[in-house]
């Protein structure tokens, strides 16, 4: 039997840190990082492997904020389906 994957202790402790509370934040007050994390939980993934991938997702989006210096837009996070 093949077990789930596991979440390593690899890359940037301080980072990954840094991105879980905002994280949550964004997942509880923020509509389309809420989808988003519903729609992994719907996948089938457990409730941490959610967070960490919407981590690594607010962490594109912070990255093309900085660079473009744009406002966070939601709509560009993850598109609702209507």
């Amino acid at each position: 039997m093949h077990s789930a994957g596991k979440i390593t202790k690899a890359g940037n402790a301080y980072l990954r840190a840094a991105l879980y509370m905002p994280t949550l934040t964004a997942v509880r007050h923020q509509p389309q990082v809420n989808a988003f994390h519903a729609k992994l939980i719907a996948a089938g993934k457990k409730p941490l492997q959610a967070i960490v991938a919407v981590m690594r997702k607010l962490l594109h989006a912070i990255w093309g904020i900085w660079q473009y210096k744009k406002d966070f837009e939601g709509e560009k996070f993850y598109k609702t389906p209507a």
